[in-house]
């Protein structure tokens, strides 16, 4: 007999559990101590509160099994929903018996909570970017259902024993192998599978499917009424059998916190008029209204600041301004994700109405800085051409923009596709449309790339530069103006500028005067035909005097030579290397040594011939006699001493001479003269 007391104790107490469960919903008998245990269990005195604090913020729920799934989602939402509502009502008190900041710890006590509720749907469907918003909706939503439906039994909710039972082949559920355990709610659609794959592998979670058709389902059921407090037959034990009336409607039109008291802005939004409060389309009157204002002052605020910044960016010069001008977009786009985390956590703006709002922002913030990315590209490649060995107009300048603008392209390209895909939009699409896109910009750009390409081959040739004075084409002189990534401009003799394109350009046979380091000086003299022998002697060798004296003459070659009996003149041939590659100074130095050329002719006794047939009629003074037997006498002598300067002067007399000639010739006005006093 005493045994028998014994099992009927134990069994008793094994039982306590289930029963509690079955009536901790009902109201207590007046003077009865109801509600004793709850609140020593969520003391923290208890081994089990202090576990319990830990769980919240580290623990997942168990699902190891369908009704542990269950159990774990329905526990967390109304514990979540019962911190929630006696913060709201601590907070509201007059006066408030919870501090703020008890009440944002409160705030974050429940949003664990209903983070680990949201850990038990299959959310792998939705975009990562809105996972966080519509796992919490999902759950606020689906525990909405549940509490108008009647509860299934305990036993009829498959726990873990029950599923390995299944994989055995043991009772009326039969599983073949590599099958995934599946449990339906009853006369629902909403069900719980094993995870098969991955991390979580041999976990239950409300199917994709169940997500999916969630929020169709809460607005089938919104209208009608929540279940009683009491329901089913004595017998029956129940999971989690409280309900969270009005939590889903409470937590969208709340500001910021759950615990709209924690926030500044909830505690404005409590003193609104009642009518403000009405919800449409799943917003609150007032959330509608700050949402209006707040795009508005994006707006205003936008334009503001990116006309502010590129106003003060032009009174910068190079490359200051255009390191400036990257504020811009930088500013708008920490702007823009300040106005969206504003709208998601603070305004609270949910349901349908989020994702376009996030996705807006996002692609916004992402387009801002693709443009940053590439005007920053320009800034350094202005930075680079700023050095004083890259001319601004050259190729090297042109190629480095164009090469900092592709940079800048791709680096943007990527974090647009990156954004996209943040978003939660699939890319591929838009990646699809650029190939399309781009081969059709490629067949109608085809001499643009043909032009570019010829930008190439100037830039690697470096046949010019800016500056330089050249002949091109069929024979056209001009000086170089710029060259750019399509064309070249050239500033002709006439002043005019011709632009032509590059792939024309790098084709054309062009030569670039302005690589001479000297310019040549070939001259032929008609010497009459009354030149006597020595006296064309004595004409050579002073010519070659000359040459070889000049100090802006290039010794080698510096050559005279009778060249041949024309048909009116004895021709001889100056040919040397002028010291310089201006042009005008090569005028003048020309002009010089012309005029000491004729001064030589005319010491010699001889002259020019005219290419005429003309009869002259009339006394001819003929040549100089005197002057002649002078040059005659001298070549004489030099015979005589053998000094004979044919075909060369001696190589002694060559540097004796080398320079000896003052230049410019005296009398000219020193350089000195031309300097301000």
């Amino acid at each position: 007999m005493q045994l028998q007391l014994q099992l009927v104790v134990v069994e008793t107490v094994e039982r306590l559990a289930s029963h509690y469960r079955m009536i901790r919903h009902l109201p207590g008998k007046p003077g009865s101590l109801a509600g004793f245990y709850e609140t020593y269990m969520q003391s923290e005195r208890t081994a089990e509160a202090r576990e319990g604090q830990v769980r919240n913020r580290l623990k997942g729920i168990d699902m190891s099994s369908p009704r542990s799934t269950l159990d774990g989602f329905l526990h967390s939402v109304n514990s979540a929903y019962q911190l929630v509502m006696e913060a709201d009502a601590a907070m509201k008190a007059d006066p408030p018996t919870m501090t703020r900041q008890e009440a944002i710890e409160v705030d974050i006590m429940a949003g664990n909570l209903l983070s680990r509720a949201a850990a038990t749907l299959d959310l792998r469907q939705v975009p990562e970017a809105h996972r966080a918003e519509v796992g919490l909706e999902s759950v606020l939503q689906l525990k909405e259902i549940f509490d108008r439906m009647l509860l299934p039994p305990l036993a009829a909710i498959p726990n873990e024993d029950m599923v390995n039972a299944a994989r055995r082949g043991e009772g009326t559920s039969h599983l073949r192998p590599g099958d995934p355990y599946r449990w339906k709610y009853p006369n629902t659609e909403f069900e719980i599978i094993e995870n098969m794959e991955g991390d979580n592998q041999g976990s239950f979670f409300f199917s994709d499917e169940t997500v999916s058709r969630l929020h169709a389902d809460f607005l089938e059921v919104r209208d009608l009424p929540y279940r009683a407090d009491t329901f089913g037959t004595p017998g029956p034990e129940y999971l989690a059998p409280d309900k969270s009336e009005g939590f889903y409607d409470y937590y969208i039109s709340a500001p910021g916190y759950m615990v709209p008291g924690a926030s500044f802005l909830g505690t404005l939004v409590d003193r609104l008029p009642e009518w403000t409060h009405q919800s449409y389309e799943d917003q609150a009157l007032w959330q509608w209204a700050g949402l209006l204002l707040s795009l508005l002052a994006a707006v205003l605020v936008s334009f503001a600041v990116f006309f502010y910044i590129l106003r003060l960016g032009k009174g910068l010069r190079e490359p200051y301004r255009h390191w400036v001008r990257v504020l811009a977009p930088v500013v708008l786009a920490v702007f823009v994700m300040e106005l969206i985390e504003f709208l998601n956590e603070d305004l609270n703006i949910t349901g349908e109405l989020l994702p376009p709002v996030k996705i807006v922002g996002g692609i916004l913030v992402t387009l801002l800085l693709a443009v940053a990315a590439d005007w920053i590209c320009q800034a350094i490649a202005e930075n680079i051409i700023i050095s004083p060995r890259i001319p601004d107009e050259g190729i090297n300048a042109s190629l480095l923009r164009i090469g900092a603008r592709v940079v800048g392209f791709l680096i943007a390209a990527w974090l647009i596709v990156d954004g996209i895909r943040d978003v939660g939009l699939d890319p591929v699409p838009l990646l699809a449309g650029l190939g399309v896109g781009g081969l059709a910009v490629a067949l109608a750009a085809q001499k643009t790339v043909a032009n570019f390409i010829g930008s190439l081959v100037l830039f690697a040739n470096k046949p010019i530069r800016v500056g330089d004075f050249c002949s091109f084409g069929d024979g056209q002189l001009g000086t170089v103006e710029e060259i750019n990534i399509l064309s070249t401009r050239i500033r002709t003799l006439e002043r005019s500028v011709i632009t032509i394109p590059n792939s024309d350009f790098s084709e054309m046979q062009l030569d670039n005067y302005s690589l001479r380091y000297e310019r040549r000086l070939k001259a032929v003299l008609s010497l009459r035909y009354e030149t006597t022998p020595d006296q064309l002697r004595y004409v050579l060798a002073e010519l070659r005097r000359l040459l070889l004296s000049h100090p802006m003459v290039n010794p080698d070659p510096a050559r005279v030579r009778f060249i041949g009996y024309a048909d009116y003149s004895l021709d001889v041939e100056v040919y040397t290397y002028i010291r310089t590659d201006d042009h005008n100074t090569f005028l003048a130095i020309q002009e010089d040594i012309l005029l000491r050329m004729a001064d030589i002719v005319r010491e010699a006794g001889s002259g020019f011939a005219y290419p005429s047939q003309t009869a002259y009629l009339g006394r001819d003074a003929g040549l100089d006699e005197e002057q002649g037997r002078a040059a005659e006498a001298r070549v004489q002598e030099w015979r005589t001493k053998g000094e004979l300067p044919f075909p060369e002067y001696p190589e002694s007399e060559q540097r004796k001479m080398e320079g000896a000639l003052a230049y410019p010739p005296e009398g000219s006005p020193s350089p000195e003269s031309d300097e301000p006093s």
